[in-house]
Formats: C-alpha cells, sequence, structure tokens
C-alpha cells in the first residue's frame, strides 16, 4: 500500500513484546514513505484496539467497518495495520 500524509502505521501489541523498529513495521505494513507515523498500542490481557473502518492490515484485507482487536487475537509478533483516519 501507498501511503500519504493522512495514514499512519498502526502496530497492536501485546503489552509484554519486545520493541521493534519502525523501519521494520512501516515494512510490514507494505509502507515506503519513511516519514509516515509509527503508533504503537500495547494492549494487556483484557485490552481491546479500535481500528478505524478503512484500515488495512498487513495481509491486505481492508476493513469496511470499525474492528475490535483483542489481546486474545493477537500474534506473538503483534498485527500491523494502515490507518486513515480521515
Amino acid at each position: 500500500m501507498t501511503s500519504s500524509a493522512t495514514h499512519y502505521v498502526l502496530w497492536v501489541t501485546r503489552d509484554d513484546a519486545g520493541p521493534v523498529a519502525d523501519a521494520v513495521l512501516r515494512e510490514r505494513a507494505g509502507v515506503e514513505d519513511s516519514g509516515v507515523e509509527v503508533r504503537t498500542e500495547a494492549l494487556g490481557r483484557w485490552g481491546v484496539a479500535v481500528i478505524p473502518a478503512g484500515s488495512q492490515d498487513e495481509w491486505g484485507t481492508v476493513f469496511p467497518v470499525v474492528m475490535d482487536v483483542g489481546f486474545n487475537q493477537l500474534p506473538p509478533e503483534g498485527r500491523v495495520f494502515v490507518v486513515d483516519p480521515a
């Protein structure tokens, strides 16, 4: 996915995960622009991240509606999304 100034990369991870470089997260998201902001949302066991409609995950799935991602739905490496807040 290409990016614009309105997009950002969101890494949803478990709160006990180690750090991952922004460049690695951008690569996982398919974003080539090194100026795109990377945000992290670390979830505790009962945490839920809200992913806005229109976001795309690292596997290319675009979500037409708001999606909730819970701690128990995350793979060990977390999950990366490209979010367009517009």
